[in-house]
């Protein structure tokens, strides 16, 4: 494997003295299983694994598997305290409080990707990847779930905002009239559809800037006065396979078509960042540090743009996630964690 990075800092010093984490990981003691989906909350955690159930862990090291014992499951989320999973194998959702004690919500019923389930003020979106509705609950547990007025279905990615939800539609589900970019501002149930009929894999926001990453090789669009209207912005290749904004920077990265990591400060003008990798999966900013999973291990940078390896740099990354100072990365060979040092 040639050296996938092309420039390098050094890791800088926090006030306090400790290294920034992100660049060191470890092993942790789930291995040998896939892990499809890790979320942090307040010192808890939750991992959804295919055909292994639900873990779950309390420093995000040590893992133990919860009473879902079995079955494929794609997204969690958290709210309040509250945890939810979605089904991969259309039997919907599971919520509970505990960790380790799940419940069936109802509808029991829709395939839920990584990614497809959000808090939202008072309540839950989900979108299933099969053809159904959109669902809402305005549970605090997320027990119980209702259909929206969107019958699309085919829900890569939800993501929730301030005062905005956004839905990528575009999963091998979905029919073409339901492809693109789905968006609500106010009621649980009133989504619109933005003008752009391309199936989306991932959207975000960055103050008045809204993007959404196509699923297949047709870049990024973006829009700087609001969704009803996206632009096709000069990144106009790659199937993007998700999009974090963070200290005035929008850093993007595709892992098909062409491959690898790019920035941009305002959503239309793209730079790439030189990575040379088959795949760059997710990317997320906390502490200070950017770290991105790609099919060759887990990149760090200190400011979205310049990129140097990590010691995880022959396991595929497709899941990360930050809580309390802690990085959790999964994939398919397990998890992985990097804290202070």
């Amino acid at each position: 494997m040639g050296e996938a990075i092309i420039s390098r800092r050094s890791v800088k010093k926090s006030a306090s003295g400790a290294e920034n984490n992100g660049r060191s990981w470890k092993t942790s003691n789930l291995t040998g299983i896939t892990v499809n989906s890790v979320l942090g909350d307040n010192g808890k955690w939750v991992a959804t694994t295919q055909d292994n159930g639900v873990f779950y862990s309390t420093d995000g090291k040590n893992w133990t598997q919860s009473k879902l014992t079995s079955g494929s499951f794609g997204a969690v989320c958290c709210r309040e305290g509250n945890w939810v999973v979605g089904s991969l194998d259309d039997a919907g959702i599971f919520y509970t409080s505990n960790l380790n004690s799940w419940s069936a919500a109802y509808p029991k019923k829709g395939s839920f990707k990584p990614g497809s389930i959000c808090g939202f003020e008072n309540g839950w979106y989900a979108g299933p990847s099969t053809g159904l509705t959109v669902y809402y609950s305005s549970s605090t547990s997320g027990s119980t779930w209702s259909g929206s007025n969107s019958s699309y279905g085919g829900v890569n990615q939800i993501h929730a905002s301030i005062n905005c939800c956004m839905v990528a539609c575009g999963a091998e589900n979905a029919t073409s009239d339901s492809y693109g970019v789905y968006y609500r501002y106010s009621a649980y149930n009133a989504f619109s559809s933005s003008n752009t009929k391309v199936p989306m894999r991932c959207v975000s926001r960055m103050g008045n800037i809204w993007l959404a990453g196509s699923e297949e090789n047709a870049g990024i669009y973006y829009s700087a006065s609001g969704l009803s209207s996206l632009s096709q912005s000069d990144k106009t290749d790659g199937s993007i396979s998700s999009i974090f904004c963070a200290n005035e920077i929008i850093v993007a990265t595709s892992d098909s078509g062409t491959p690898g990591i790019f920035y941009s400060t305002n959503g239309s003008n793209w730079s790439d960042t030189g990575v040379v990798t088959t795949g760059a999966k997710t990317i997320k900013n906390a502490c200070g540090v950017w770290v991105c999973g790609t099919c060759e291990g887990i990149l760090f940078s200190l400011d979205g743009i310049n990129w140097s390896r990590t010691n995880i740099s022959d396991k595929e990354i497709t899941s990360l996630c930050n809580s309390n100072g802690l990085w959790v990365a999964a994939g398919p060979d397990g998890i992985y964690y990097s804290e202070l040092v």
